[in-house]
């Protein structure tokens, strides 16, 4: 009788623990679940769009700390034109497919000028940011981390990428300005815009395997633009993202 008495705690206490550690392993699914939308690596629709604006299931984040140009954009090696937002655009989609990201929030306050969020993608334990910087692909914002700023001098001192010549910083080719000898350079079409069926307005980028199919017509809406900012500007979304296709 005494041996049983005894014993019936140590069960209670037992099963209590059993019961707390279900209900902590719960609590931890739903905060992963809940918080997946910005985790590339559990995320299996992660797009690149350009050289520094991802999407991630339906929402697009630009990278936090950088800039790059813009799809539509063409820099200068001396006299050699070359689409130095095409290749932006290319090195971090071949970094992604090559080590996912593991995604999360920038800092509070970090907001994109139009509003949208940046995130902070590790790729192989280091921001994908610091990895377009140190080949030359990115320029440093002001508000950037030290590090991002010493990649960007490394990647400078070596003339490696933007910094081989000549280019128009993006915000300002955002802005209108151009190189002179851009124009005849430049890439047709880089951000493909058209009617979607359902009556919605969406646009398409080169690393969008339906890019090659779409056929941009005037008459039916379509439109092209030089970068995706521009596309989002003028009302359309990209085709994976709500109200797309």
């Amino acid at each position: 009788m005494d041996s049983k008495q005894t014993g019936t705690p140590g069960r209670l206490y037992l099963i209590l623990s059993v019961v707390i550690s279900s209900l902590l392993a719960i609590a931890v699914i739903v905060w992963v679940i809940s918080n997946s939308e910005v985790t590339g690596k559990s995320h299996l629709n992660f797009k690149v769009i350009d050289g520094d604006t991802v999407q991630i299931g339906n929402a697009s984040y630009d990278l936090f700390g950088i800039d790059t140009p813009e799809l539509g954009q063409v820099c200068f090696n001396g006299s050699a034109a070359w689409h130095c937002g095409l290749d932006a655009a290319g090195a971090l989609h071949r970094r992604i497919a090559f080590d996912p990201p593991d995604c999360r929030p920038a800092p509070a306050g970090s907001a994109a000028a139009d509003g949208r969020p940046k995130i902070i993608c590790n790729t192989g334990g280091t921001p994908a940011a610091i990895i377009l910087l140190e080949e030359g692909y990115a320029i440093a914002l002001d508000q950037a981390p030290a590090s991002y700023k010493k990649a960007q001098k490394q990647a400078r001192h070596a003339s490696l990428g933007l910094w081989r010549g000549k280019f128009i910083p993006p915000a300002a080719w955002r802005g209108g300005t151009r190189l002179e000898a851009e124009a005849a350079h430049a890439p047709p079409c880089p951000v493909k815009a058209v009617a979607a069926q359902g009556g919605g307005k969406i646009y398409y980028t080169p690393l969008d395997k339906e890019y090659p199919a779409i056929r941009v017509e005037s008459a039916k809406g379509g439109k092209c633009f030089g970068s995706d900012e521009a596309a989002r500007e003028a009302g359309y979304s990209h085709h994976s993202a709500p109200g797309g296709m």
